[in-house]
């Protein structure tokens, strides 16, 4: 018995041990600078930089946590009117709905996450580099169950995380966005 337990968990945690060692570093420097960048765009977007005109935010994959960072950081600052709409693909974030309220609260149109449950390499290296991945799954393959939050599910166009970029028309027009 003790040696199929042990059989059974030597499999996984060789491929958990082999992915942190493979990408570990880079995935969190990736996470981080994302996050730091999404502070800077807030604070060009306080400050006007772009015209004072409401903006529509699209991002994909670190593109996503980017924006999203962004959001909560406009939310901590309480600034309401400068973003209109956002699209999050594939996006590296926990579905923590106290984050996501945050986020939706500063955006005056839609907020809409675009996910894909057939895209296992973000399901992977989330689950193996995230703290909140034992109970939450990443943003980009699920729903988000915040109101106000729309979940496009997209896994009929994406197989894979890199093909969100190919993608993108037919996601705009699944989205409804190219009028927008």
């Amino acid at each position: 018995m003790v040696v199929g337990l042990i059989g059974a968990l030597a499999l996984p945690m060789t491929l958990t041990t082999a992915m942190k060692v493979a990408f570990g570093n880079r995935w969190l420097v990736a996470l981080r600078r994302a996050q730091l960048a999404g502070k800077m765009l807030a604070m060009q977007l306080l400050q006007g930089c772009h015209g004072g005109r409401p903006v529509t935010l699209i991002g994909c994959s670190m593109g996503a946590r980017l924006v999203f960072h962004c959001l909560l950081e406009l939310s901590r600052v309480g600034a309401r009117g400068c973003v209109e709409n956002v699209i999050l693909l594939g996006a590296p974030l926990s579905c923590r709905p106290d984050r996501w309220c945050a986020a939706r609260s500063v955006v005056a149109g839609r907020l809409i996450n675009g996910y894909s449950v057939n895209d296992w390499t973000l399901g992977l290296l989330y689950r193996v580099h995230s703290s909140s991945s034992l109970w939450l799954q990443a943003a980009g393959i699920w729903k988000i169950e915040v109101p106000g939050v729309e979940n496009v599910n997209l896994s009929r166009l994406i197989n894979g995380h890199s093909d969100y970029l190919t993608a993108m028309d037919d996601i705009l027009e699944v989205i409804n966005m190219h009028d927008a």
